[in-house]
């Protein structure tokens, strides 16, 4: 999924083993997203800070294989309910690399703010790339139906 050619421009696939490591670590969060009518795989997620003593949770990575059918949107609210909900923590933050105008609606549009810039982060084969901060508190949480 994540060498998908819609996916590999926005980020560095992590290897086999590296999702071992994430499955086997009690501070991450190795999340399968699957379509409720039809048992199919649609994507994963990553979460880190389980364990973070200033209740932050970092969303490292969303990947989902089916885009423009509000899968993104669900998995953000579902993540999102995730953090603030049943871990009761203080603040969700992801981010985006520049140029990935479909993360960067996303994160907008369901509530999260920019909160900077990392200039010239992400080394890609096409050069240097920044990425863009975006986060939420819990008070700026409002549950969803999802």
């Amino acid at each position: 999924m994540e060498t998908h050619s819609d996916n590999k421009p926005y980020l560095t696939p992590y290897s086999y083993q590296r999702h071992g490591q994430v499955i086997n670590n009690e501070d991450e969060l190795h999340v399968s997203i699957w379509h409720a009518k039809d048992n199919e795989l649609l994507g994963f997620a990553i979460l880190a800070g389980l364990s973070n003593p200033n209740q932050v949770l970092e969303c490292r990575r969303i990947v989902i294989n089916k885009k423009g059918q509000g899968f993104g949107h669900e998995t953000i609210q579902l993540l999102k309910k995730y953090c603030f909900e049943e871990l009761k923590y203080h603040k969700f933050w992801l981010d985006a690399l520049e140029g990935n105008q479909r993360a960067i609606h996303l994160y907008e549009v369901e509530g999260f703010k920019k909160e900077g810039i990392l200039r010239e982060h992400v080394k890609k084969e096409t050069g240097h790339h920044s990425l863009i901060l975006f986060s939420m508190l819990a008070s700026e949480y409002t549950p969803t139906s999802v």
